[in-house]
């Protein structure tokens, strides 16, 4: 009898309609195998959200009206304020506060570079300082050195952050002066030297509007490096 009654029912059903109810019992398993199991993908733990940061408080009115009493500047270096700034509550929704510090001087014979703040990077008003480091300066690399920065962090007083940004800076640099001397955009690298060996980062290359970017972790000598 359930041998008929199959047979029966696969007859009434018609081709089209036994693939649907194959589609719905693929999916319920799968349903049923992420409840039981608890994944039912070799994805990473708590995918496809990331792990939560670290929470951010919010400044202090003393500290949202400090002001600057020792200026870092010095000649051949420029100099930005950021303010402090909350980002809001966790988890962090984009868009996110941002500010855009555009490095570049006229004595300068290296390209402008960008760095992007966003909120909650620093808990209190910082001096960011950057200044161009001559090619023979530049820590050891096995590649072809182009050209470097010193990206310093100082308080309102003058005094060196000890401390790694809450949040990582990203860092854009245009690259169509370099290749137009014939480097491939993709073969360049960004190096960061903070304390010890130099490191590379990630380097993204944009190839219509031929921008570098990086991320910033801590603040040391950045370097562009051709690794072709």
């Amino acid at each position: 009898m359930p041998l008929r009654l199959s047979t029966a029912l696969k007859s009434s059903l018609g081709e089209p309609n036994r693939k649907a109810l194959g589609f719905v019992g693929a999916a319920v398993t799968l349903a049923l195998t992420a409840l039981i199991v608890g994944t039912a993908f070799a994805q990473d733990v708590g995918w496809p959200t990331p792990p939560a940061g670290p929470p951010f408080s919010i400044p202090s009115e003393q500290a949202m009206q400090a002001s600057i009493t020792d200026s870092v500047e010095i000649p051949g270096a420029v100099v930005h304020v950021v303010p402090p700034s909350w980002p809001g509550p966790l988890p962090l929704i984009p868009p996110i506060q941002t500010t855009e510090l555009l490095f570049t001087d006229s004595s300068w014979s290296v390209l402008p570079l960008t760095l992007w703040v966003d909120a909650g990077t620093f808990a209190e008003v910082v001096q960011v300082r950057v200044a161009p480091v001559e090619t023979s300066e530049l820590p050891a690399i096995d590649a072809r050195l182009l050209f470097g920065f010193q990206i310093e962090f100082f308080d309102a007083r003058g005094k060196r952050l000890p401390a790694a940004p809450q949040r990582p800076i990203r860092v854009d640099v245009p690259a169509a002066a370099v290749t137009a001397s014939g480097v491939d955009g993709k073969s360049l690298l960004f190096w960061l030297q903070a304390d010890g060996e130099p490191m590379p980062l990630l380097t993204s290359f944009n190839t219509i509007s031929e921008i570098l970017t990086a991320r910033l972790i801590s603040p040391g000598i950045l370097v562009l490096a051709d690794e072709s």
